[in-house]
C-alpha cells in the first residue's frame, strides 16, 4: 500500500486513501476494509520508516484469511496511469508531473 505524498512532495504519515470513503486503497484499485486495512496501512508506514526511506515508496501486502502479509517495499513505484502512485495522486486531486518536479527539486536541494 503506498503512502500518500504530502503537499511538500515527501511522504506523510497516512497511507493513500479513497477520499470519498476515507479507507486505505489497494494498489489494484479495490478497497481494504476493517482491521486488515488498518493493519496494512500501519505496516506500510512502519516499513517505510524502518528502512530509512524518504519521499515515496510502495509497500505490497497480500490479504488472506483476514490477515495482511508483507511482501516487499519498492522505492521506484510505477509511473503508468494504472500504477499505484498516479492513482493515489489522482484520488488526492494531484497530478504526477508537479509531484515529480517537487520530488526532484527536494532531492537536488539535499544533494542526493
Amino acid at each position: 500500500m503506498p503512502t500518500e505524498p504530502a503537499r511538500n512532495g515527501g511522504a506523510d504519515e497516512q497511507p493513500c486513501t479513497n477520499p470519498a470513503e476515507g479507507r486505505p486503497a489497494a494498489s489494484h484499485g479495490s478497497l481494504v476494509d476493517g482491521h486488515v486495512g488498518r493493519y496494512a496501512a500501519r505496516a506500510a508506514v512502519t516499513a517505510h520508516h524502518a528502512l530509512g526511506l524518504r519521499d515515496v515508496s510502495r509497500t505490497d501486502l497480500i490479504s488472506f484469511a483476514g490477515q495482511a502479509f508483507f511482501l516487499e517495499v519498492s522505492v521506484v513505484p510505477g509511473m503508468t496511469e494504472t500504477s499505484a502512485l498516479p492513482m493515489a495522486l489522482a484520488a488526492a486531486g494531484r497530478s504526477l508531473g508537479p509531484v515529480c518536479r517537487d520530488l526532484l527539486g527536494q532531492a537536488a536541494a539535499r544533494g542526493t
